[in-house]
């Protein structure tokens, strides 16, 4: 979902988080702001 608002990916953070006690990774995503006033 993200990608197609326009987002990218910059990496993946391993094991960031705790959730139902396991380690998640998280994808990290970002926009530029030059990007989003196009």
């Amino acid at each position: 979902m993200a990608l197609k608002t326009g987002f990218q990916l910059v990496g993946t953070k391993r094991q960031d988080i705790i959730m139902y006690d396991q380690y998640r990774d998280m994808n990290e995503y970002y926009l530029l702001k030059s990007d989003f006033l196009q």
